[in-house]
């Protein structure tokens, strides 16, 4: 039936059905209704409408039926359905053009579903008139793939000329050969269909040369000869002698862990009493960054940000020890580096919840159950296979936990989105423009913008640099002075001026005085600058010749 995602394959379906049964031109509108007094041509034409509602209705999910519950006509309730599931507008056309363009996957992604979708892509762009080229469609493919894959498909299509290129549909279909065949070699696992995937780090071809030159290497901590002292998951942690010695004397924790298949688990017994006598949790310490195995979580819990390949952001809780509410900031995907005898695997965790208040990361046993791998736990230790019965990874007990030997991977791209910083009240005023105090405490009241959190204890009254400067403006000169001089000469106003043109014998500047006092004006003309301290001695001298009086502030 119809639902939010198939609605091209759906109309691919549905249209030649309606066309089998002679309904077809009622959806769009090629035939009308006929007029009332036809009574058999009626009759004919509500027949056809029954017929195309029962067609359509009984292929629709029950959610997408109130879509169709109140059209009239057979074809109001096709308009309907494109007018939900078609998008015409050149916006929707970007927006799925870059989706296409973008897409990519990596290895032991699901290459198969990734073809499927980008063919669906391509389907729905020609829906909306907008074509993409088998050709460019084809390269569209290519470059999605991961560069694993290069060599592969160079093979297809590095020589290939005019007619003999390879359509799109050719290519997909040998892409889904190789990988059902490499799905069939390897015991029938589709890695990312599931939520744990054990994938080997190591080239086929490498393994033996490989296995030879450890052999002539032994760790000097544990004794074991697939690893150097550095890379020794016992490192600092026992002090049970070196090399020769300490394997002379007893067998490491991690040298009796089986290795893969029935025949490894058979011999599990046979080492488990070291482990249980050594008491690996009197010397292993747990920090923030290990993995714990849980059997009491539904979910994986991570609290390292910087660790998520994939991550939605979230803001939820959930229920912790005692009933209290523990805030989810995240849910994604994040890549595990396991070590077991001689063999390294990636373990690809789907669904993770990101809590930074988690001390430690956990690793859900009953989701690890759900998606058909199992765990064995006894006499201290455990071991997580997966559907192959391939042992992926292996873990101690450590106070009451089982501590799993495995890294995360470190992916800092999604780092920037988890960040919670807490600001004052004058660092939220200038992010957001400046804006008063009474705007930023209605945003924040209402939730009108996630991730403002406010320094605790922080006073609204604050001092903005920016704001007290904007918001300062020079004071206009008074119409009338508020003081005046006494006597004449106490205050003599004097002021020197340029003219716009030359005038007369060449004057060019203007010098003025005013008395304060008397309001008497006298104008000197100019023809250069330094003639302005003879005019002023003129001045003064004309003051004390006529009035017997010199000016005293000027």
């Amino acid at each position: 039936p119809l639902n939010d995602e198939n609605w091209v394959a759906w109309k691919g379906q549905i249209t030649p059905m309606l066309e089998l049964n002679g309904v077809w031109t009622h959806c769009d509108g090629a035939e009308v209704a006929p007029p009332p007094e036809e009574i058999e041509w009626c009759k004919e034409w509500d027949t056809a409408e029954r017929v195309m509602w029962i067609l359509i209705s009984n292929n629709l999910s029950a959610a997408q039926f109130v879509h169709v519950s109140e059209a009239g006509t057979v074809k109001q309730m096709w308009d309907n359905l494109k007018a939900v599931h078609e998008h015409h507008g050149q916006q929707s056309i970007l927006a799925i053009r870059h989706t296409l363009y973008q897409s990519c996957t990596q290895d032991g992604d699901d290459i198969i579903t990734h073809l499927m979708t980008l063919r669906l892509l391509q389907v729905q762009l020609h829906y909306m008139g907008s074509k993409v080229p088998d050709q460019d469609f084809t390269n569209i493919l290519l470059s999605s793939l991961p560069k694993s894959w290069d060599s592969f498909t160079t093979s297809y299509l590095g020589s290939q000329m005019g007619a003999n290129i390879l359509t799109s549909q050719q290519f997909i279909a040998i892409i889904c050969n190789e990988c059902n065949r490499q799905k069939a070699a390897n015991g029938g696992i589709n890695g990312m269909e599931t939520i744990l995937m054990a994938q080997s780090l190591k080239h086929p071809a490498k393994k033996k040369k490989a296995a030879d030159k450890e052999k002539k290497r032994a760790c000097f901590t544990c004794g074991r000869n697939s690893h150097l002292a550095k890379d020794c998951f016992f490192k600092g942690k026992l002090n049970t002698g070196k090399g020769k010695e300490k394997r002379a004397k007893q067998q490491s924790p991690r040298a009796c862990l089986p290795k893969t298949g029935n025949a490894a688990r058979s011999n599990m017994e046979d080492g488990m009493y070291v482990t249980h006598n050594k008491g690996i949790s009197d010397c292993a310490d747990i920090d923030v960054n290990s993995w714990l195995a849980d059997s009491a979580v539904s979910l994986h819990l991570s609290n390292q940000c910087d660790m998520f390949k994939e991550f939605t952001p979230l803001n939820r809780t959930i229920q912790g020890v005692g009933n209290m509410d523990i805030p989810v900031k995240g849910r994604g995907m994040m890549r595990l580096k396991s070590w077991t005898d001689k063999q390294n695997y990636v373990i690809v965790l789907q669904d993770v919840l990101y809590v930074p208040q988690a001390p430690n990361s956990l690793l859900s046993i009953p989701h690890l159950d759900k998606s058909g791998r199992h765990a064995d736990m006894g006499d201290g230790c455990i071991h997580l296979y997966d559907k192959n019965e391939t042992l992926i990874t292996v873990g101690w007990k450590v106070k009451r936990m089982y501590l799993l030997n495995v890294t995360a991977y470190t992916a800092l791209k999604w780092v920037a989105l988890l960040m919670e910083m807490t600001n004052t009240w004058l660092d939220w005023h200038c992010q957001f423009r400046h804006i008063g105090v009474s705007g930023l405490q209605h945003t924040l009241s209402k939730c009108l913008v996630t991730g403002i959190m406010v320094t605790k204890n922080n006073s609204l009254k604050f001092d903005c640099d920016a704001c007290t400067q904007a918001k300062q403006a020079w004071a206009p000169f008074p119409c009338q002075s508020e003081s005046r001089a006494e006597q004449p000469g106490d205050l003599t106003h004097t002021d020197l001026w340029e003219c716009r043109m030359t005038g007369i014998h060449g004057v060019k500047y203007f010098i003025s005085f005013i008395d304060d006092c008397s309001r008497c004006i006298v104008v000197e003309f100019l023809k250069t600058k330094d003639q302005a301290i003879e005019k002023f001695q003129n001045y003064m001298a004309y003051l004390k010749c006529q009035y017997s009086m010199s000016p005293k502030n000027i």
